[in-house]
């Protein structure tokens, strides 16, 4: 039984959406367009300022757990005015108070935990809670909001700060903004769950209701429990596990090419707008991946996806690798990036399918301790690799070899069999 109005399922999913680009959508990027001039401003070595992305990939990564049991206690709405008022008193540092290296790595681990509040974790528990049937759909409407960050955000952070005048703690006001924006939406629209408001996943206003729209359905072909599981077994279950692996492909992808992939590009000799063009490139791509990978994963297995994302990776790395002229590098972008943009929907949805939403939030934070922590490696590896052997060109291969393995034990994750519906 459908009631004729918009599902506010919906319109959470756009607002989301926002929240996800204003925070960690937007973070990363909008940094590291002014990452230059704040080193020449506040006398930080080369390895000093790279060390703030290292951190802040670390804190996506250990923070994720903590966010994820907080959101099981307080709600993800709450855990969003945390973050809120963490995004403003950092964003508030950065212009006001900043002036070395201590400062800096604090302040950007605290920023880190600040927008995964906001973004990822809350927004990965709130949209998946609030749909069932149209869980992947609803993802990729948030994801592709959200994702809009990693073209935008550049170009935001460039005229924040005046292009080559330099002024790069103007980028932060824009945090400190969306930080108070974060607060004021969380209390006032957002909201954990469809029951909140006397609804049911994708609609249903009553259990009858419910009962009444699945004896109209035709089955899915896309495995989604009606058995929710335990935090107890999902941390138990291999395929919990498997899909973590699979989806640390992509995020080991995003850190090679916010670190060693541009400096790569631009040892070949060509213009930095090339380069800065073709990293902008990806954010295009990222959005075109979260699109036309999360709309159809309603209607094919999102873990089966998340293997052919990874494949797509691999081809990227390894394009670039091969680059011998302008376009290559492009080519790189887009075909890593297509691959890696269809992973962020992806992996909520499927842990929602296999597990249920009871257990999400922290079952997202889980995941994305595993995303955080080892994928925060590869910068490290990338650079040490290109020192020993002196060219960046092998750091390529080497992380095209990792995320071949993990879309290899991809491949083997099946949904639990106590999960299973009956």
């Amino acid at each position: 039984m459908k009631t004729g109005k918009l599902f506010y399922g919906w319109i959470l999913a756009v607002i989301l959406g926002v929240c996800y680009f204003m925070a960690n959508g937007s973070f990363l990027t909008a940094a590291a367009i002014g990452g230059g001039f704040m080193q020449a401003d506040i006398g930080l070595t080369g390895a000093e300022l790279g060390m703030g992305t290292t951190i802040a990939i670390w804190v996506y990564g250990f923070g994720s757990p903590v966010i994820g049991f907080l959101i099981a206690k307080i709600g993800a709405r709450y855990m969003q005015v945390i973050g809120g008022a963490l995004m403003v008193l950092c964003s508030a540092a950065l212009i006001f108070f900043v002036n070395d290296y201590i400062s800096y790595i604090v302040t950007f681990a605290v920023m880190a935990f600040a927008v995964m509040a906001v973004g990822e974790i809350s927004v990965d528990t709130i949209v998946p809670s609030w749909f069932h049937r149209q869980r992947g759909r609803a993802m990729t409407l948030t994801m592709v909001i959200g994702g809009l960050g990693a073209f935008v955000s550049p170009l935001i952070a460039n005229a924040l700060m005046g292009a080559e005048a330099g002024h790069w703690r103007n980028i932060w006001w824009f945090f400190l903004v969306a930080g108070v924006l974060a607060i004021i939406l969380a209390f006032t629209v957002i909201r954990n769950k469809p029951e909140d408001m006397g609804l049911l996943p994708d609609g249903g206003e009553s259990v009858k209701a419910e009962v009444e729209e699945k004896v109209e359905e035709k089955p899915s072909k896309v495995f989604k429990t009606s058995i929710p599981a335990t935090f107890a077994q999902t941390i138990k279950s291999p395929a919990f596990w498997l899909l973590s692996i699979c989806g640390l492909g992509g995020y080991c992808y995003y850190v090679a090419a916010v670190s060693f992939v541009p400096v790569y590009f631009q040892t070949l000799e060509l213009d930095q707008t090339m380069v800065a063009a073709a990293v902008s490139s990806m954010g295009l791509a990222m959005m075109a991946g979260k699109f036309l990978w999360g709309i159809i994963s309603d209607r094919f297995d999102p873990a089966r996806l998340l293997v052919l994302c990874n494949v797509f990776v691999v081809i990227g790395l390894l394009v670039g690798a091969f680059a011998s002229n302008a376009i290559m590098p492009y080519l790189s972008f887009i075909l890593a990036g297509f691959g890696y943009g269809g992973m962020m929907p992806l992996v909520p949805t499927v842990l929602a399918n296999y597990f249920g939403r009871d257990v999400l939030s922290r079952a997202v934070g889980i995941a994305q301790l595993v995303f955080g922590v080892l994928s925060g490696f590869i910068a490290t590896i990338g650079f040490a690799i290109g020192d020993a052997t002196g060219s960046l060109v092998n750091a390529f291969y080497v992380t095209a070899v990792i995320v071949g393995v993990c879309a290899l034990l991809g491949m083997f994750a099946r949904p639990p069999k106590n999960q299973r519906n009956k």
